[in-house]
């Protein structure tokens, strides 16, 4: 019995830009098929780094069928990674890898929370919410 795979399109290297609406502008788009039991952040990350990128700041994806003007939902603990594994059941995930660029460290996890919602609302232009996997627009 074979297990089952989980079909990914990974957008890296490039950037979210609002022009009018989100977009991911530049990079390199590589498509893999991965058995779903192995789909993880780390499993993630090796992907990334076998393309020749290094430093991620965190996944976004997009639910079969929806537009980057939907918005991304943003990967950022075991649950949201989970519910994005729950969601590859669905067929194609697309998987946007944010680079991380110049972004101070926070020890205060109040602050990075906070900076993780201010972020997103910059991208998807309104309102971010974590719903129990992720943040996501409102």
């Amino acid at each position: 019995m074979s297990a089952e795979k989980a079909l990914i399109v990974m957008h890296m290297g490039g950037n979210f830009v609002k022009n009018p609406y989100l977009q991911y502008v530049g990079g390199d788009e590589v498509g893999w098929s991965i058995e779903r039991d192995l789909l993880s952040y780390f499993q993630l990350i090796d992907l990334v780094h076998k393309a020749g990128y290094r430093v991620v700041m965190w996944f976004s994806y997009l639910v079969l069928g929806d537009s980057l003007k939907d918005g991304p939902i943003v990967c950022f603990d075991d649950a949201s990674f989970r519910t994005m594994i729950e969601h590859s059941k669905k067929g194609l995930l697309h998987v946007y890898v944010e680079h991380k660029v110049d972004i101070p460290h926070f020890d205060d996890e109040d602050q990075i929370s906070e900076d993780r919602n201010i972020m997103c609302e910059s991208r998807v232009g309104g309102t971010c919410e974590d719903k129990g996997g992720g943040l996501t627009a409102v």
